[in-house]
């Protein structure tokens, strides 16, 4: 008997060796929460944690929970691949699921007898930083691998499913719209216009920081763009069709840069007379004098925001 429980333990210490990183930190989140343990497993190391199991003399139960973590719980690498390198397709994936859970949990609440008792609150939604390499694919395998619905983690089947139905529609999204091309020749004018422009709607996703290039900031406005149909239709289909909605709000779009460009194509100022009142223009004089600006620069980024924040673009008739 004791030849046996060491050899148990020994094959737990070798299945628990070769573990990455991502698959341990999973193990050890079911493990802890299966054996009520206080642990900060963000801090523990492996060696720490494989000591503590062996001295728990839990070796059966504790290869039973790896076995499920592996084969029942955490998606296989694989699953992964089509994000490597794809900050776009990261931050679209990212926000998807975030979106996602945070739908289930509104409809479990909405449908729950008891209130109070069944309440199921918010996920967490931090804002992400990029990394150093551009990407934030840490943060997509965190809400794979750490999420869960009423306080039980989703099966590994579930997730499969929910992967490859968010790989099509970014696939088919990123291969029927007709705005990447004109993202990527942007420069960073034209970007920090789109990025103003994106949020002012309503559409920008506002939770991913640490954009440090030009390219990091193409992706996080192609992604916003990516997702705007999530509501009315990514939740719940598998297939990719784009609205109208959404090709009139592209249309708009462009639109409105066009007409920005035109306004800024440098034509010489023409001489006006604007009759103010004269608190307006004590008014003006008070903003031109704290800016340390020009009347007419300040009057000229009053209209122009004005234009821009109401779309009145959309009212022409071009």
């Amino acid at each position: 008997m004791a030849d046996l429980a060491e050899k148990d333990k020994q094959e737990f210490i070798q299945k628990i060796e070769r573990l990455s990183d991502r698959e341990l930190l999973s193990f050890m989140r079911i493990y802890t929460k299966e054996y009520g343990y206080e642990l900060d497993i963000e801090k523990v190391n492996k060696p720490t944690f494989i000591k503590k199991i062996v001295n728990n003399k839990g070796i059966e139960q504790a290869i039973k929970i790896l076995d499920y973590t592996l084969n029942q719980y955490i998606l296989n690498e694989n699953n992964f691949h089509w994000l490597y390198e794809n900050l776009r397709a990261q931050i679209f994936t990212l926000t998807y699921m975030r979106l996602y859970y945070s739908e289930q949990i509104r409809i479990a609440n909405k449908n729950c007898v008891n209130e109070i008792q069944d309440y199921l609150f918010p996920i967490e939604v931090r804002n992400i930083n990029i990394d150093y390499k551009g990407e934030i694919i840490d943060a997509v395998y965190e809400i794979f691998d750490k999420e869960q619905i009423e306080g039980f983690p989703i099966e590994k089947s579930h997730k499969e499913v929910l992967m490859e139905k968010i790989r099509t529609l970014w696939s088919a999204i990123n291969r029927k719209c007709d705005y990447t091309e004109w993202v990527n020749k942007a420069d960073e004018s034209k970007i920090s216009w789109l990025e103003r422009y994106l949020n002012r709607k309503g559409y920008y996703i506002d939770t991913i920081e640490a954009a440090s290039t030009l390219d990091q900031r193409k992706a996080l406005c192609l992604a916003s763009l990516d997702l705007f149909e999530f509501k009315s239709t990514l939740k719940g289909s598998y297939d990719y069709s784009e609205s109208s909605e959404k090709a009139d709000f592209i249309d708009r779009m462009k639109r409105s840069w066009n007409q920005k460009v035109y306004r800024n194509s440098g034509r010489e100022r023409k001489k006006y007379h604007l009759p103010l009142t004269n608190e307006t223009k004590q008014r003006l004089d008070k903003i031109a004098d704290v800016e340390n600006r020009k009347q007419a620069d300040i009057l000229e980024t009053l209209i122009n925001d004005y234009y821009e924040s109401n779309d009145l673009d959309a009212y022409s008739n071009d």
